[in-house]
């Protein structure tokens, strides 16, 4: 039985100590003859209801009730095994303790990894289909190469150029409502979940790490290549941000010639004042800067991103799409690639701890 002075406590924390002191001594009432392994198994239940690695302020009532619980049992317990033993106890617990909690914030930082890496393939997706006029889900660059063929169509009347016009500017809106809204939505989407990756990330107790020594070397390593990748996924949505914001201008510049010659009544013929020519040639190089920049930062940043997420993620990463698959799709040679070391990943070692 274990009593204590409620006296200098406020009224919810002495109704909290008063009704935990009774569920525990309900617990071990009759069975004063405890063997030390019920005696462990009894600190552990009440290890389990209140958390001993916070501050008592921190803490809610009930939790700092069975707190000081644990504080006075321990005491008991170590008068029975001796203070040596619980000592090597408590260091037994503390590191299966810290090793479970890290585990735990790792499977979570992979999990959000993994949501991260499929909406990247998807935003990925996205820029391919616009960039390859011939892709066969490239319906926006065949309907618009037709509506120009046919506005400037010697046969048809101006009546009927205009009526093409008028198409053209409603697919390119429906383009821009479409595709483009749905890739800035998963930039939105990949830009909010690297924000929690890396809170989560900062928050991962590192020093857990290296309390419990060489058990704690794998979480390290999985520390230092989870915070390469964040670094190198944010340049990526930023490189694809910028290649998102070229495809709108590019959708402006496609916009623009049905305009004018709806303007002109049909006549495509119609000389552009200066002006509107300047605005065309500076946004046409606009473009041009957006995508060949974001290109560039992606074919630099793809292959070291690919590498780190074959290591965090696994077999998970085998249906992203690979350095040598992206330089196919900018029409580049294939890459010589030096023979690696093979290393588990990070989701299999987890997967085989859980």
């Amino acid at each position: 039985m274990i009593t204590y002075d409620v006296d200098n406590l406020n009224p919810e924390e002495k109704q909290a100590l008063v009704e935990a002191v009774k569920e525990f001594n309900t617990l071990v009432e009759g069975r004063e003859n405890f063997n030390t392994s019920q005696m462990l198994e009894l600190r552990d239940y009440i290890r389990a209801r209140t958390d001993l690695d916070k501050a008592d302020d921190k803490l809610t009532a009930r939790e700092k009730a069975w707190k000081q619980i644990f504080k006075k049992y321990s005491v008991l317990l170590g008068e029975r095994i001796g203070a040596a033993k619980l000592a090597e106890l408590d260091h037994i617990e503390s590191v299966q303790s810290k090793f479970g909690v890290m585990q735990d914030k790792m499977a979570s930082l992979l999990e959000l990894g993994k949501e991260i890496a499929l909406l990247s393939v998807q935003q990925y997706s996205f820029l391919v289909v616009y960039a390859d006029k011939d892709h066969p889900e490239n319906n926006y660059q065949k309907g618009k190469t037709q509506f120009e063929n046919l506005i400037f169509r010697t046969k048809n009347s101006k009546e009927e150029k205009i009526k093409q016009c008028y198409a053209l500017i409603d697919l390119v809106n429906a383009y821009k409502k479409g595709l483009v809204g749905g890739l800035q939505k998963i930039n939105d989407q990949i830009q909010k979940k690297l924000a929690i990756f890396e809170k989560e990330l900062d928050s991962f107790p590192e020093q857990y790490a290296v309390d419990i020594k060489e058990r704690g070397a794998l979480f390290i390593d999985f520390l230092a290549e989870a915070k390469e990748w964040l670094r190198l996924s944010k340049e990526s949505n930023l490189a694809r941000i910028m290649a998102t914001n070229s495809v709108i201008t590019q959708l402006e510049l496609d916009a623009y010639l049905p305009d004018r010659v709806i303007k002109n009544d049909g006549d495509v013929s119609g000389q552009e004042p200066e002006e509107e020519r300047e605005w065309y040639k500076n946004k046409l190089i606009s473009y041009g800067t957006l995508w060949a920049t974001a290109s560039e930062k992606e074919k630099e940043i793809q292959e070291k991103k690919e590498v780190l997420a074959k290591h965090l993620f696994g077999d998970f990463y085998k249906e992203l799409p690979t350095s040598e698959k992206i330089r196919q799709d900018f029409g580049l040679p294939k890459k010589a690639q030096a023979p690696q070391k093979k290393k588990t990943s990070f989701w299999n070692l987890f997967k085989k701890t859980a």
